[in-house]
């Protein structure tokens, strides 16, 4: 049940246009990925943090490169948790997080010749 709401919550997401209402079902889509891991703190964490970072996230969730990235990464981590793949899962969440900061905030190239 729980891995059907968050697939739910990704179908959705897929043919929503409403850049507010993407915001608000991945902030959603978080929430209940944390409620699944059962741990009170991590579910309060993700509140607040959603909650505190909502300006940022607002300003960094427009366009179709952020919402194709995002929801690739959220059905890699759902595929691994229906698979009963913890370590595939939590690996899939790091590499979501890592694509999503690259996308809001791309490291500078300071290679030789790059300036």
């Amino acid at each position: 049940a729980d891995i059907r709401k968050l697939e739910q919550i990704l179908a959705e997401s897929e043919s929503e246009t409403s850049s507010m209402k993407l915001l608000e079902l991945d902030q959603t889509f978080h929430v209940a990925l944390s409620d699944i891991a059962r741990n009170p703190l991590l579910s309060d964490l993700i509140r607040i943090v959603g909650d505190w970072a909502g300006a940022s996230r607002r300003l960094g969730f427009q366009g179709g490169k952020r919402k194709e990235a995002s929801l690739h990464g959220h059905w890699q981590i759902v595929d691994a948790l229906r698979a009963g793949q913890p370590a595939l899962a939590e690996n899939a969440m790091r590499e979501h997080i890592s694509g999503i900061q690259e996308l809001i905030a791309p490291k500078a190239d300071h290679s030789p010749g790059n300036n």
